[in-house]
């Protein structure tokens, strides 16, 4: 079978399922978001998450979202001292690291449960603007979206979930995207038979589907296909140029979050096991 027959094969599996679930679910009023990532986004997950010990990162955002957690002024003073160590004083020229930019991002979430769907879905768009302030040669824009929802099957303990991701960034003539900046695919949250970061360019697409299914109360199977790829331009993704990865799951959760899962997964380049404190999607 060629790859894109396989792959139009599992667009059309999902697709079918996705149209038979739709009469059996309630439908729920979304949840309009700000951002996925802004501090303000999510506290309740959030706050689950810090009393497991999941801490944020330790810089300046990291501060900003644990004051938001704990209201402890320490993390606010933390985060005010960086913002002004950062800022650039009048009359002084910035260094070459500094890239100013600006996002803007709305998302509709509808989930059950976002620290452990069983249906529902979340749509998301973040745009940013990049500007270079000093050397005039990285100013671009990039799109991220993704797309996920969650399909119960008719037996309740089943479950279709199904994700579709893309990032495209674009720049003016004679300007270039760092390659910081750029997307890539690889790693525990993407091409997961791949290593961390194993494909980048300036645009990629990704589609990721799991079969789901409860073996314990406190544990889940999962059968798992992630297909990817890479291009310089949006126009040159392709769906024949797809790599494909694949595997079983088991994901550990208490009655509302998932704590931790092992995914092993397999690809052209071998065999990959996965470790994490955290949900695939």
């Amino acid at each position: 079978m060629r790859r894109r027959e396989f792959m139009m094969g599992v667009g059309a599996s999902m697709l079918l399922a996705l149209t038979r679930s739709i009469s059996q679910v309630a439908i729920q009023h979304p949840r309009l978001l700000i951002s996925g990532t802004d501090p303000f986004t999510g506290l309740p997950l959030l706050k689950t998450r810090y009393a497991m010990g999941r801490r944020p990162s330790d810089d300046m955002e990291g501060w900003a979202l644990s004051w938001q957690l704990t209201r402890q002024e320490g993390f606010a003073e933390r985060a005010l001292a960086a913002m002004r160590a950062g800022h650039i004083t009048k009359g002084v020229k910035p260094s070459r690291s500094w890239v100013d930019y600006a996002r803007w991002s709305l998302a509709f979430d509808w989930r059950d449960n976002p620290a452990h769907p069983h249906h529902g879905g979340r749509y998301g768009v973040l745009v940013s603007q990049f500007h270079d302030q000093d050397l005039d040669a990285f100013d671009f824009h990039r799109v991220d979206i993704d797309l996920q929802q969650y399909v119960p099957l008719p037996n309740r303990y089943r479950l279709l979930a199904v994700r579709a991701a893309a990032v495209v960034t674009d720049s003016d003539a004679n300007q270039h995207v760092p390659f910081y900046f750029q997307p890539t695919l690889g790693g525990a949250q993407t091409l997961r038979g791949f290593r961390e970061f194993r494909f980048r360019d300036q645009s990629s697409l990704l589609f990721s589907a799991e079969y789901r299914w409860e073996a314990w109360w406190a544990l889940d199977g999962a059968l798992f296909v992630d297909a990817g790829t890479v291009a310089p331009t949006r126009r040159a993704l392709s769906l024949g140029d797809m790599d494909v990865s694949y595997g079983i799951g088991f994901r550990f959760h208490s009655n509302g979050a998932v704590i931790g899962r092992l995914d092993l997964a397999f690809s052209r380049e071998g065999f990959v096991p996965l470790l994490r404190f955290e949900h695939v999607f």
